[in-house]
């Protein structure tokens, strides 16, 4: 029987629950195992209120905090012991592009860690990225969508990779998987009812997690038929392909913004996010021609991350210069940004296979 706060929730699904180690944690083999494994006894714990509820539970993180630059390169043999649960994605922290070599990098994004680089010297470090992204690629393009660059140099406590970097220690974070669920409240209630969703998402939560030291980001996120961009054009009454469209990220926004003065539990980034290859309407666009990689960088100027699991050729030049884009956008807004670009050895227009991304058309430049 479901009970009343599944029926309030309707089309909610818990994106994901992220432990976030302690910050102070010993960096050795047996300090990093400790750490991880008291994250995921916090996290379990969360797990088991939120199912136990009726509310499923997608996908279960790891954060780690921000690795001592003298342990960068023993990382990923330290890790290899710590990684203890294979129904857990971690993330191994954020790193000074200019200080990782392609090996280190290499070896951590096969041991399925997820990694965020933040930079010095923006030119430099986008020569270094767009050159590690087409070796990564080589091997395997998975590889690259475990990697993110973070556009304003620095890393943020949220629960979505590969950005996240446990920044406090010992806290919780949830992520929303609920672009149906905002659908709905938006056809039913227009914008007050959907920031009336909101608030009842934290109050159902709050309640649940009464004993947890947890925090909420709301950024509204896809996942295939789940649909973001479809959300945004019903708001918008604009195809993703055409003027106005952007005014719809806007208004989102704004309108999760306006909602903060009265959520408690708000934390990370708190925005729209147009993840390309997790998008099954805008992978639609794409093979139709009607949406390309510049279309991204007009995203990204509303939306955080906008340019992100943008499916490229395997062109070094053309993915420096989308990074320099996305650069010169992220500095204008002057919010945490991050950036995902996955380089493949196919043309505009083909079809790859990226996992449990699945089929997947390569975009135009």
């Amino acid at each position: 029987m479901r009970s009343s706060m599944d029926v309030a929730l309707g089309d909610l699904i818990i994106r994901s629950v992220t432990g976030f180690c302690n910050t102070q944690l010993e960096w050795s083999s047996r300090g990093l195992k400790n750490a991880v494994l008291e994250a995921i006894e916090s996290a379990e714990g969360v797990v088991r209120i939120l199912e136990a509820a009726g509310l499923p539970v997608w996908t279960k993180r790891i954060s780690l905090p921000i690795p001592r630059i003298d342990v960068y390169r023993k990382i990923p043999e330290l890790l290899s012991e710590a990684i203890v649960r294979k129904d857990y994605l971690l993330s191994a922290g954020c790193y000074m592009i200019e200080e990782v070599d392609y090996t280190t990098l290499l070896n951590l994004v096969e041991l399925g860690a997820y990694v965020c680089l933040a930079y010095l010297e923006e030119e430099a470090a986008v020569n270094k990225l767009a050159k590690y992204l087409v070796k990564l690629s080589s091997v395997n393009p998975i590889y690259t969508t475990q990697v993110a660059l973070s556009l304003n140099a620095s890393p943020v406590e949220t629960p979505y990779f590969p950005i996240s970097t446990s920044l406090y220690g010992g806290r919780i974070g949830v992520s929303l998987l609920y672009p149906n669920y905002l659908a709905k409240a938006y056809v039913e209630g227009g914008l007050e009812g959907f920031k009336k969703a909101l608030l009842r998402v934290e109050r159902e939560l709050s309640n649940l997690l009464k004993e947890v030291n947890f925090f909420i980001d709301y950024s509204i996120s896809p996942w295939m038929d789940k649909s973001v961009a479809r959300l945004i054009e019903l708001v918008a009454n604009a195809k993703p392909y055409v003027n106005g469209f952007l005014y719809g990220i806007h208004v989102l926004n704004k309108a999760v913004a306006e909602s903060s003065l009265i959520l408690r539990k708000m934390g990370g980034f708190n925005k729209v996010m147009l993840p390309y290859a997790e998008d099954s309407y805008l992978i639609e666009l794409g093979g139709r021609g009607l949406i390309n990689a510049r279309d991204f960088i007009r995203y990204s100027s509303a939306s955080v991350p906008g340019v992100d699991m943008v499916v490229v050729p395997l062109n070094e030049s053309g993915v420096r210069g989308l990074i320099l884009d996305a650069l010169a956008v992220a500095y204008l807004k002057n919010y945490p940004t991050g950036l995902r670009v996955v380089p493949v050895d196919s043309e505009p227009g083909s079809v790859v296979k990226l996992g449990r991304f699945g089929d997947v058309y390569v975009l135009n430049y």
